[in-house]
């Protein structure tokens, strides 16, 4: 089960990113930190 302040967090970093408008994408639980996942796609 994923956090709902890490959902919150993906969601920002998201928001924040206009080369991410329109991607799909899933979220899990994990050890890798909230913005370097982001970054790494």
């Amino acid at each position: 089960m994923i956090a709902r302040d890490d959902v919150a967090a993906v969601v920002l970093a998201y928001l924040n990113d206009p080369r991410r408008a329109g991607q799909t994408f899933e979220v899990v639980a994990g050890d890798t930190p909230v913005a370097q996942a982001v970054a790494e796609l």
